[in-house]
């Protein structure tokens, strides 16, 4: 899990490396159709860092952009509400690990020394990658269209300073390297097994008179009888006669198809055959309930199941994820167990499942 870009560090506000317990902040709870908050309200606290609406907007405001003027207003309002949500969520996350940070004994007088580093970071290793995905050319530029979102350049300084922070603790808190052993593998390997089976599959070649390319059904059955006979009798390449005469789909690449998986195809009477007649030989001519069929098998691979020697690696980073992913989750859980955490959503009423799965109020 990559710390998701928080709110700024208050300029003349920094987190003191003990937090004080706070009153929560006086607010009234939103109601339901309220999408939209003042810039400077107060959205949430962690430990004595106050999060304003202004740190998420710019965030929420450029992933709604390409929806505005295309999705009903009622539903961009509704998605603004769950994306700040979101982000929110993402930002507490964001500053306990800074609050972290300042606790693990961090002199208070070099964190100016500390935030400026960190902005020379930014202005070198990604202030141009920013501006080229802005489509500008310069940092006034990109400045002016992040206000436009409700962000700022030095918002995306600040914000990069609290991530490669948060980073930092999480490197040295949680471990992203544990050890896996060969047991662990083979264990998930057997408890997964149906993971990694392989289906049967064929590459193969088809001829088609469709019944609505001709006006009788005798006529259709005349029709793949001679493209059977052309490549069957007289040695013609079943591409040129499918080019030529053929309805299928892939008529035009010469009736060409690629590896084919069992029940991927839209009729059934030719999905059997290709799993059941002999590879080279040219099928009986097959009817559908929209043509008449004639096949060829390329080759086929019989079903089979990947090998643990294969399948390990695979395996060793689903672990390593799981095993980081519960470390990671463990570890906030114990920052948030000992931080006061207050969201203005706190207060709303919370979804909940029923006994039938349904969900209740």
């Amino acid at each position: 899990m990559q710390p998701a870009p928080g709110p700024p560090l208050e300029n003349n506000h920094r987190p003191a490396v003990e937090a004080r317990q706070l009153e929560t902040p006086q607010t009234e709870t939103p109601a339901a159709e309220e999408q939209v908050f003042e810039p400077a309200k107060i959205v949430g606290r962690v430990g004595n860092v106050l999060i304003q609406a202004g740190d998420l907007q710019g965030a929420v405001n450029q992933a709604l952009e390409p929806f505005i003027g295309q999705e009903p207003e009622e539903e961009l309002a509704q998605q603004r509400k769950l994306l700040t949500k979101k982000v929110l969520e993402r930002t507490i996350e964001t500053k306990l690990l800074y609050l972290a940070f300042l606790q693990s004994g961090v002199p208070t007088e070099k964190l100016p020394e500390i935030e400026s580093k960190l902005f020379k970071s930014f202005d070198e290793n990604r202030l141009e990658a920013v501006m080229k995905n802005a489509k500008v050319a310069s940092p006034a530029e990109l400045d002016a269209k992040l206000r436009k979102y409700g962000s700022s350049l030095d918002k995306q300084r600040r914000a990069f300073a609290e991530r490669t922070i948060s980073q930092q603790i999480l490197r040295r808190e949680v471990d992203f390297d544990p050890e896996i052993t060969h047991d662990q593998m083979l264990k998930y390997f057997h408890a997964h097994e149906d993971d990694y089976k392989i289906d049967s599959r064929v590459k193969w070649e088809h001829l088609m008179a469709r019944f609505d390319a001709y006006p009788s059904k005798n006529a259709a059955r005349r029709a793949i009888e001679k493209m059977g006979n052309d490549v069957y009798l007289r040695g013609a390449p079943l591409a040129t006669v499918a080019k030529r005469s053929s309805q299928g789909a892939n008529a035009k690449e010469g009736g060409q198809h690629e590896w084919t998986t069992p029940g991927s195809l839209a009729f059934d009477e030719v999905d059997a055959a290709i799993f059941s007649i002999e590879p080279g030989k040219l099928s009986r001519i097959i009817e559908s309930d929209q043509g008449f069929h004639i096949v060829r098998v390329l080759e086929r691979e019989e079903a089979s199941r990947e090998s643990f020697t294969k399948a390990q690696v695979e395996i060793k980073e689903k672990l390593r994820q799981k095993i980081v992913s519960e470390s990671l989750a463990t570890y906030l859980d114990e920052l948030k167990a000992r931080t006061t955490i207050w969201t203005i959503y706190d207060d709303e009423p919370q979804t909940a499942e029923t006994d039938d799965g349904a969900k209740r109020r």
